[in-house]
C-alpha cells in the first residue's frame, strides 16, 4: 500500500495556534492574517468560532 504525503509549496508563513480554550483574541487573528496555512492544535469545537472570527476580520 502506497501512502500519499501531502506537500505544500507555501510562500507565506505557516501559523500554529493551540490551547485557545474557547478564547480567540484579536491579536492572535492579526498575527495569523498573513498565513496561508493555519494549524489549530486543540479542540475541534473551536473551529466554528475561529472561522466566524476570521471572516469578521477579513471584511
Amino acid at each position: 500500500m502506497s501512502l500519499s504525503i501531502p506537500r505544500y509549496n507555501l510562500t507565506t508563513p505557516v501559523g500554529v495556534i493551540a490551547d485557545t480554550h474557547g478564547l480567540l483574541r484579536d491579536e492572535a487573528l492579526l498575527l495569523l492574517q498573513e498565513c496561508e496555512l493555519i494549524l489549530h492544535l486543540g479542540m475541534w469545537a473551536i473551529r466554528t468560532r475561529i472561522k466566524r472570527s476570521w471572516n469578521a476580520l477579513r471584511q
